[in-house]
């Protein structure tokens, strides 16, 4: 029986500076946090894979992971995995249309007992 551990093979961009980044943090660090293997990961694997797969690939906090989900869908980067305002707009059809039949079967239900 042998271990095997999730490796991801992407080849990381590490050649942007985050030296700068430290203006609304005067006590940072010169080198914060660099996002650059998380978005490329995001970038290549959102759509088919869950944000706590992608964690345990890039052996990260799945809280951090879909943080910069959130940001990288906000940006334009990635997209949603699901459609959220159309199947919102379906949801909301379909209930206004039981709404209307279980009103047309309330007011049908009282012929019905009379016939019986």
């Amino acid at each position: 029986m042998t271990n095997t551990t999730n490796t991801a093979t992407v080849a990381y961009d590490t050649k942007q500076d985050y030296s700068t980044h430290t203006a609304h943090f005067p006590k940072a660090k010169k080198y914060t946090y660099n996002y650059t293997p998380t978005d490329i990961s995001l970038i290549e694997g959102y759509v088919d894979h869950t944000a706590q797969f992608i964690a345990d690939t890039l052996r990260e906090p799945v809280n951090r992971i879909r943080y910069r989900a959130s940001k990288l869908i906000t940006d334009g980067a990635i997209t949603n995995k699901y459609d959220v305002s159309e199947t919102a707009k379906e949801i909301r059809r379909l209930r206004a249309e039981l709404k209307t039949v279980k009103a047309q079967l309330k007011a049908t239900r009282p012929s019905l007992d009379k016939v019986a």
